[in-house]
């Protein structure tokens, strides 16, 4: 068994995806704390949290040989558990309806606002071009600082600044014009 304690993400990821197991486990153990974290911030069932985070991994290991990086190892990994926390809430909203009495049954779906809103904000980081989207990305769900971004973009951090503040700018102009409809 191969020590991989002091391999990049883009050693392990190349590995990984040649199917080597002890690649994959190293970055389970490198990520699991991380991801459950974040899923933790982004979403209100901590019961569910370490689910989560295997589907990451399941999903990680089940399409080991289809893995295709454009930004970091560490940003693919973050946008599949924030895709999953959002397929959580979406499937929340199906299933927990309360019905009121006296009323024609119109559904009232829990959480509704805050699921709307960050379908919402998911479609309009979706609507932004790549240059704006991967720096956004990479800032507020990887948590990665300017430098870092530099560096994995390979541009200027006053470039990435440049990039960060036109997308949020237009984040802002997208979802106050969504909630105006």
């Amino acid at each position: 068994m191969e020590d991989f304690k002091d391999s990049s993400d883009e050693q392990l990821a190349l590995e990984l995806q040649k199917g080597n197991y002890s690649a994959f486990k190293a970055l389970y153990f490198r990520y699991f704390k991380k991801l459950i974290q974040f899923t933790a911030y982004h979403y209100n069932e901590p019961d569910e949290l370490e689910d989560i985070v295997q589907d990451v991994f399941f999903k990680l290991w089940q399409n080991h040989s289809k893995i295709i990086i454009n930004t970091s190892f560490k940003a693919y990994l973050f946008q599949i558990a924030n895709r999953l926390v959002i397929d959580r809430y979406r499937k929340k909203s199906r299933y927990k309806m309360t019905f009121t009495k006296n009323t024609d049954y119109e559904p009232v779906f829990e959480n509704s606002n805050a699921l709307t809103t960050m379908i919402d904000v998911e479609n309009a980081v979706n609507q932004l071009p790549e240059k704006l989207k991967t720096p956004f990305l990479l800032s507020r769900y990887q948590g990665l600082k300017i430098k870092e971004i530099a560096n994995v973009l390979q541009v200027s951090p006053k470039t990435v600044e440049k990039r960060l503040y036109t997308a949020i700018k237009k984040l802002q102009f997208l979802c106050k014009d969504k909630n105006k409809m």
